[in-house]
């Protein structure tokens, strides 16, 4: 987790591609990514993964 939030701050002064994760019930989780760009966020649940 330490990692994914050194790379994410990385990515916000770099202007690199994010990923954030989030529990959505106990045994759900969703994904979003954010370009590089900020141009799009894509957001990903598991059976779409």
């Amino acid at each position: 987790m330490a990692e994914d939030i050194r790379a994410d701050q990385a990515a916000i002064h770099d202007g690199g591609q994010m990923l954030s994760s989030y529990r959505i019930a106990p045994t759900v989780p969703l994904w979003l990514i954010n370009e590089a760009n900020r141009a799009s966020t894509t957001i990903l649940l598991p059976d779409k993964y």
